[in-house]
């Protein structure tokens, strides 16, 4: 034994690796989110238009619109209660597409029994919402609630009040 101050110290630890730069950083999540957004809305307004080009025994019959209603919330009511489901890769996805095409057909079907003008007025108005939304989210960093909802009613009342002094006769 030697009696030397010196603490014991193992000799067979190594320090850790250190980096020299750090790792490139992911992509951001928001662009990725705001990707899948981008191709529902493109999806259901085409489902959309479809349903504006066919005949008028779609804009009649009532068990098609009541279909499209307990099929998406079928599905919609599914993929929330089961989660597991929900979380894991491949079925995320599949969940997805099923629940947007649920929704399209829905939304198509639901439009099909409305005035042509009224539902591409509250389409354009919808988009016109959801690029404010993403520009608001790209320029804030701090989410608060009521400023992104302050910042959609305004949105949303100015649109719609452009839409009223271009089409008088149509709202």
């Amino acid at each position: 034994m030697s009696n030397s101050s010196e603490p014991l110290v193992s000799k067979g630890t190594q320090d850790a690796p250190r980096y020299v730069s750090s790792p490139p950083p992911a992509a951001p999540p928001g662009d990725t989110v705001f990707c899948v957004l981008t191709l529902q809305m493109l999806f259901s307004f085409g489902v959309l238009c479809a349903s504006f080009s066919g005949g008028k025994e779609g804009r009649t019959n009532k068990w098609l619109y009541v279909s499209s209603l307990l099929t998406f919330s079928g599905f919609a009511v599914a993929l929330s209660i089961c989660k597991s489901f929900s979380r894991r890769h491949p079925w995320n996805i599949v969940g997805w597409v099923v629940v947007t095409v649920s929704l399209s057909h829905m939304v198509g079907t639901i439009a099909s029994f409305l005035d042509l003008n009224h539902v591409f007025i509250t389409v354009g108005v919808l988009m016109v919402i959801a690029v404010a939304i993403v520009a608001f989210s790209a320029k804030t960093h701090h989410h608060d609630v009521w400023d992104g909802l302050l910042m959609t009613l305004t949105v949303d009342v100015v649109a719609f009040a452009f839409l009223h002094l271009l089409l008088p006769r149509h709202l």
